[in-house]
């Protein structure tokens, strides 16, 4: 016997695949990691040599796209907290109008 195969033996528990290293990466950049990454091989990387001016314009959509990214992060934490203040507001005023405070 090869060792305890819990989970009841299913075979779907000790078959699966792992997942796909870097996904985020692909979501953040897209195609763009196709061209410069083998995406067959993972472990080893297809380097082609950008030059100064390919390197910059790809970092440049990096740092905007992380921007953006970003932007969208602080706008939905300032509307959360508008959100708790003015529920919170509502609930005290509610509170003073029930009870004659």
């Amino acid at each position: 016997m090869a060792g305890y195969m819990g989970f009841g033996m299913r075979k779907e528990v000790y078959s699966r695949k792992p997942k796909k290293i870097h996904s985020r990466i692909k979501q953040l950049y897209g195609e763009k990691l196709d061209k410069h990454w083998d995406t067959k091989y993972q472990t080893k990387p297809a380097l082609k040599e950008l030059s100064e001016a390919e390197r910059n314009l790809i970092k440049q959509e990096i740092r905007a796209s992380v921007k953006k990214e970003n932007r969208k992060k602080f706008i939905l934490i300032v509307f959360s907290l508008v959100l708790t203040v003015i529920s919170l507001v509502l609930i005290v005023w509610g509170i003073r109008l029930v009870f004659g405070f």
